[in-house]
């Protein structure tokens, strides 16, 4: 799949509620064990990550809700405390936390995570619109998740000033059933919380980062024309911006560009003939070496001239 049809495609994973993670590959094409992220942010190493991207142990609500403070806070990451220093009965401190963050993800990565979580909430198809309870004063940035035969179902939602992890099911595993509710955990989010930001001023999530905002065509995943059927809103890192559209570039489609070159070719075919050539083939046939290797340079020219764009350069 191409770049940013890729991330067309996760975007809409996102808003759905779909899993995001089976394997990690990086740029050179090796594939990464998934457990090194959660290492580097702190969390406790899982016994085993199956190739389906199954968890033997699976994760607290606490591990949850401290991993998913980055897209709150810029990209920094601080292991989860409930107590800053201990002082004996004269004052003396005995015990000292560390709460320095660090950061684990550039801001450009958390500001864009964060507006794909954001549309999980917001959007027509999101599967955590129970959870804001004022989207215009507290926006809520979050992630719904279930397990296998819904036995486990979570909700984690960001907001300007806090991160919650709901979690619900049985310490037995079995699946959960209800009646009448559709999904419970961004509904215990939304009645938690509300209570929480009670007498906090209103407040939005920043722009972290150099990172703009575009319209992209839904189909091809880059950067949106007049003529794009179907587009929606993305955020890119400024040195990663999609190039034009190149299935409705100009109005054009990829069969009335090659009429097009169709017809510049009879053209000039014709007018060989009409200027005494003769035979409009034998000219290609008797072409020497150094005539071969122009057109040869001209069509590798042209040929990374036309897919520049599909590496996330900006069309010049």
């Amino acid at each position: 799949m191409r770049g940013f049809r890729a991330c067309a495609a996760l975007s809409a994973a996102v808003r759905k509620g779909q899993p995001l993670i089976d394997r990690v590959v990086t740029v050179t094409g090796r594939v990464a064990n998934p457990a090194n992220f959660r290492v580097r942010i702190g969390a406790p190493l899982l016994d085993l990550i199956d190739q389906a991207g199954g968890l033997t142990d699976g994760v607290s609500p606490l591990e949850m809700a401290g991993a998913y403070q980055i897209f709150a806070n810029g990209g920094y990451f601080t292991r989860p405390y409930a107590y800053t220093r201990v002082l004996d009965a004269d004052g003396n401190p005995i015990l000292e936390r560390d709460t320095t963050p660090r950061r684990v993800i550039t801001p450009e990565t958390a500001t864009i995570i964060n507006r794909l979580m954001q549309r999980v909430t917001t959007g027509p198809h999101g599967t955590g619109g129970r959870a804001p309870w004022n989207s215009a004063s507290f926006p809520v940035a979050g992630k719904t998740g279930t397990t296998d035969d819904d036995k486990d179902q979570w909700f984690i939602g960001d907001t300007p000033y806090y991160v919650c992890a709901i979690w619900m099911g049985y310490d037995e595993p079995e699946r959960i059933r209800y009646t009448g509710v559709w999904y419970p955990p961004p509904e215990v989010y939304r009645t938690l919380m509300q209570q929480v930001h009670e007498g906090l001023e209103p407040k939005q999530f920043p722009i972290w980062g150099d990172v703009q905002q575009a319209e992209y065509c839904t189909e091809s995943g880059d950067l949106a024309t007049e003529n794009c059927p179907s587009t929606a809103t993305g955020w890119y890192k400024e040195t990663y911006i999609p190039s034009t559209c190149i299935l409705h570039r100009g109005g054009s489609t990829a069969d009335t560009e090659l009429e097009d070159e169709n017809d510049e070719n009879e053209d000039s075919s014709s007018s060989n003939h009409s200027n005494g050539s003769g035979n409009s083939k034998r000219p290609s046939l008797n072409r020497n070496d150094q005539t071969n290797k122009q057109d040869d340079d001209d069509d590798e020219d042209s040929f990374w001239n036309s897919v520049s764009g599909l590496f996330g350069s900006k069309r010049q």
